[in-house]
């Protein structure tokens, strides 16, 4: 019995085996073809044409697409096709451009079949670009600008210089006015400081067989900080001299506060000072004064009236409070979603092999940003 059971095993085993080699040789039948340039320039539409075929009638689904180290990659698009021997797919592929602000590098060019079977071939090809260089504009106070300033006082000499990674780049420089007007300058320069306000200095820097580089920058001019020289009055000897400029404010440890020293401290210590006139020391306000403060108080019905006020500003905030809870709860569900969906296509595409810089230019290209980009990836971690 045991035997009959395992020859029965045997069997369905070795149909399954059966099957599973047919139709892995009927998928086999499946065919990549890629033609690319070695180099491309700007502008350059056409990078590379492709090939697929099929000894037999087959439904696929692929992506042609390019992946290069800095440069922004287009989305990928999944393409559903159907190819045999009699109808081969062949298509070039034209979703890209280089553009001038590219560097030089070595990108791929990939086609990868994903259904029915995974089949991938890839070339690699050379973006022909100019190289930037780095090139930066400082102002300083000293001659040899070894100390970068950005702030200077009126009148002042301000030293203009630069730094760049080529040797004697051909520069142009734009100083920019306060009052707007503009000087063309000689790089390093020195200027005078002459009007008070914001600077700006454009620089364009150009190199044989580099890109063209442009660095703005701006510093202020400010009047000079007049110096504060602090001197007491107070000559310690425990008498209040008023000759001497001294009184309750320069010199409180000797006049006291009320004292009679040609100054009114107004100050309410139930005392009157002799300096100071009814109206400024409430001290020296007498019984009728005190009667007119009492009728001033505010009535019974300007106390209901205020609080009703508060009660309806309180009532209102509370009211705004909950509408902008509302909403910031609004926006945390949106970026939670969209985070989301960005995890989501970056398991996927990783899993198929395409690079994370590939991952983020496409999808910076469709609206998202760094911030959430950089997210998405973390929670993938």
């Amino acid at each position: 019995m045991m035997n009959i059971k395992l020859m029965k095993l045997m069997w369905v085993f070795l149909i399954i085996i059966l099957v599973s080699g047919i139709v892995i040789a009927q998928d086999s039948n499946l065919k990549i073809d890629i033609s690319v340039k070695p180099e491309v320039y700007v502008s350059d539409l056409d990078f590379f044409s492709y090939n697929i075929t099929s000894n037999e009638s087959t439904f696929i689904t692929y992506v042609p697409s390019i992946s290069c180290p800095t440069a922004p990659v287009p989305l990928i698009d999944y393409i559903e096709s159907t190819v045999s021997r009699s109808e081969p797919i062949i298509e070039d592929y034209r979703n890209f451009q280089v553009l001038p602000s590219f560097e030089p590098q070595v990108c791929e060019a990939r086609v990868e079949i994903f259904s029915p079977i995974n089949i991938v071939e890839k070339r690699t090809f050379e973006i022909k670009t100019k190289p930037s260089f780095s090139f930066n504009v400082k102002t300083c106070k000293d001659s040899n600008c070894e100390i970068s300033n950005s702030v200077f006082s009126l009148g002042e000499d301000v030293f203009i210089d630069f730094v760049s990674q080529v040797s004697n780049p051909e520069i142009s420089a734009i100083l920019t006015y306060p009052d707007k007007t503009t000087k063309q300058i000689s790089l390093p320069a020195k200027i005078n400081a002459d009007q008070i306000g914001t600077y700006s200095l454009e620089v364009t820097a150009t190199k044989e067989d580099y890109k063209t580089i442009t660095d703005n920058i701006q510093f202020g001019v400010i009047e000079e900080e007049a110096e504060i020289v602090s001197r007491s009055v107070c000559n310690s000897n425990n008498i209040c001299e008023i000759n001497n400029g001294e009184n309750a404010q320069t010199c409180p440890q000797e006049c006291s506060s009320g004292s009679n020293d040609d100054f009114c401290d107004a100050i309410q210590d139930n005392i009157c000072d002799p300096d100071c006139s009814t109206e400024q020391d409430a001290d020296c306000r007498g019984k009728e004064t005190l009667e007119e403060d009492e009728t001033r108080k505010p009535s019974s019905l300007a106390i209901i009236i205020a609080l009703t006020f508060l009660l309806i500003i309180i009532i209102f905030a509370y009211l705004e409070f909950n509408r902008l809870k509302y909403h910031k709860n609004l926006k945390v569900n949106y970026k939670e979603e969209r985070l989301n969906d960005m995890r989501e296509y970056i398991q996927t595409n990783l899993r198929r092999g395409y690079k994370k810089e590939g991952i983020r230019n496409a999808l910076i290209k469709i609206g998202y940003n760094n911030e959430e980009i950089e997210e998405a990836f973390r929670r993938l971690r």
